[in-house]
Parts: structure tokens; C-alpha cells; sequence
């Protein structure tokens, strides 16, 4: 667990600058890519160069000749591998730790006639002990049962309802239950797929809190405000712009404010970004550069 904790950590630190981020813009096909990441040198420091920052980690990715990724490898010297089967689904995933040894590992079946996922089997080793996680799909590939061992009892963490589109419409997160947070939550879109309103939900299915969502005609998230409900008290708003790549330019609490986060990219000439720079209120607070083989 400790080792699946260090790579989901990893993750989090920078998903926060891409999770709209357009990775692949040209339609060159690419082999691999050099990921490097720098921060600022403490909580509360001002840095105004790019210069100034320092080094925190790299990540190489390696994909097959269809576009899938196969390899990860982090400056720690952790390694993810990825397997595919013939029809290029994913089968499983292995984490090995910095002496390759094998740590963690997925299993995915899948339905023989569709090839949608059935299950998700996530087995992780640490020292003698042998825990397991599992996922369960529905006939259409949707997640809707995910369960964890406890005490070699099977319990619910979360489960997933979809509409005929295969969208999510509900979440009911049971871990936050069993620790008095607000379990449920309902998911509304536009005639175009766009979420558009989100409303949570407590034990006992009184609307503590909801959401509302606004995009432009690229589809890309422009507008998002967050409510206490009942009476609809604005707990806080982000509105977001982009740039002619649809890469994230700015993020603000205010429309016509000064921005709280901007993104800066440097492109190559295939359109896809090799440098970007995230500024926090005016100030260098991140910074990525990333190498891509062809």
C-alpha cells in the first residue's frame, strides 16, 4: 500500500495543473516522453524566475505503435507497466518498486462478447500481507461497484449508478458515510454530454451542497460556482479561460478580477507544448518541461 500511496501522491501533486490539459495536439504519432517537474523552494516563497525553482521530480512514458502507453518511470525508479490484449484493451497493470520487485497489481477481465470490463482486481503486496481491492462493471464497461478487504471481510467503498448514455448520474461514497461526510451525489447534463449541475446529498438524503457548470462552444469548462443549500449561499466561484490550443490559460474567483492562477505554454511546431509554467497571484509557483519523441 505504501508503494501505490507514493505513485497515487505523484499523481495528485500535478493533476491539478493538467486535468484539462490537451497533451496531444499534432497527429504525429509519439514513442515516448521526458517529463520534468520543479516547484517553488517552500510553502510561502515568491519566486519570480523559472530559474529559482527547484527540481522535484521526472517521469519518462513509453507507448506501443498504437498510441497506448506502456511504461512509466518515475526519478524515484518506480516503475508502471501496462498490458494489452490483442484488441489493444488493457489487461494489467504492474507497479514495481526501485529494487524490481513486484508491488502492486491490476486485473482486468472483460466481457468475451463486448470486451467491456467485468472486473478490476487490484492486488497489493506489502511484505507478507496480501489486501485486494475490487471493481465491478456492468454490461456496457460503466463502473458501478467498487469494494475493498477489511479485516477479510468484502465491504462497499463506493457504488455508481448511469443513464441510457452511460452517464454517471449517481455516486454513493461509502467510506465518507462511515466518517459522517456527505455520501451521496447527483450528477445532471446538457444535451451535449456537459455536466451541468451537481447536487450532494447526506445520510439521510437531505441537499447539503450543490453545483453549477457553464463551458463554451469547445466544450471547455468556463464557469463553475459551489453552494450551501438550502438557501443557496455562494461558497465559491472559478471561472476559467484558455488558450487557441484549448490548454487552460487562466483560473479566477472573479470574472473581472485579477487572475489567482495563469498557465503559460511554450509550443513546438507539431502544436503540442513542450514548456509549461503555472503563476500563482503573479508568482512562479510551477513549472514543466517535457521532451516528446516521435
Amino acid at each position: 500500500m505504501k508503494h501505490l500511496l507514493i505513485v497515487i501522491s505523484f499523481f495528485l501533486l500535478f493533476s491539478s495543473c493538467q486535468s484539462q490539459e490537451k497533451n496531444k495536439i499534432s497527429e504525429k504519432r509519439i514513442k515516448k516522453e521526458f517529463y520534468e517537474y520543479y516547484s517553488k523552494p517552500g510553502l510561502n516563497a515568491k519566486i519570480e524566475r523559472i530559474e529559482d525553482l527547484k527540481f522535484e521530480k521526472s517521469e519518462e512514458r513509453q507507448y506501443d505503435m498504437y498510441g497506448n502507453i506502456i511504461k512509466k518511470i518515475y526519478s524515484s525508479k518506480i516503475v508502471v507497466k501496462y498490458l494489452y490484449d490483442g484488441d489493444q484493451n488493457l489487461l494489467r497493470e504492474e507497479i514495481y518498486d526501485s529494487e524490481g520487485g513486484l508491488t502492486d497489481q491490476k486485473i482486468y477481465e472483460r466481457n468475451n462478447k463486448n470486451k467491456s470490463l467485468v472486473t478490476g482486481q487490484i492486488q497489493i503486496r506489502n511484505k507478507d500481507t496480501i489486501s485486494n481491492e475490487r471493481n465491478t462493471y456492468d454490461k456496457n464497461g460503466n463502473l458501478i461497484l467498487s469494494e475493498f478487504i477489511k479485516n477479510s471481510v468484502w465491504e462497499k467503498a463506493f457504488a455508481y449508478e448511469y443513464d441510457e448514455k452511460g452517464r454517471k448520474v449517481l455516486e454513493h461514497d461509502y467510506i465518507s458515510e462511515r466518517y459522517g461526510g456527505y455520501p451521496k451525489a447527483l450528477y445532471k447534463y446538457d444535451e451535449f454530454d456537459n455536466l451541468i449541475r451537481t447536487k450532494e446529498l447526506d445520510s439521510n438524503n437531505n441537499l447539503i451542497r450543490s453545483a453549477t457548470y457553464k463551458y463554451d462552444e469547445r466544450k471547455n469548462k468556463i464557469e463553475y460556482i459551489l453552494f450551501s443549500e438550502p438557501n443557496k449561499t455562494v461558497i465559491s466561484k472559478e471561472f476559467t479561460t484558455y488558450d487557441t490550443f484549448d490548454n487552460i490559460k487562466s483560473i479566477s474567483n472573479n470574472k473581472d478580477g485579477k487572475n489567482q492562477q495563469e498557465y503559460k505554454y511554450k509550443y513546438n511546431e507539431y502544436g503540442d507544448w513542450i514548456e509549461k509554467t503555472f503563476y500563482y497571484y503573479g508568482y512562479v509557483d510551477q513549472y514543466v518541461k517535457r521532451k516528446i519523441e516521435y
